[in-house]
């Protein structure tokens, strides 16, 4: 089992260092994504994947992180504003 509030605090830690106050797009999403992988490396086992800006509205960006565990598969989703 994951620690899902842990995951979500990841996602945020990491939505707090990336965002810049420019809009969502690939660059932002790009760094996004580096630094949620780096947080969970620290913390997470098994396997995971990260989407970053899939469904996202204009100002927001959604995250979703898939874990993949020996028992289980799990997800985590998050959607942020990026003011």
């Amino acid at each position: 089992m994951i620690d899902q509030a842990r995951i979500e605090a990841a996602i945020q830690d990491a939505c707090l260092d990336v965002f810049d106050g420019g809009p969502p797009g690939p660059m932002l999403y790009k760094r996004l994504r580096r630094g949620i992988e780096a947080r969970l490396r620290r913390f997470v086992r098994g396997r995971f994947t990260i989407e970053v800006g899939e469904g996202s509205l204009p100002e927001e960006v959604a995250v979703a992180v898939t874990v993949q565990t020996q028992r289980r598969v799990e997800q985590v989703s998050v959607q942020m504003t990026a003011l």
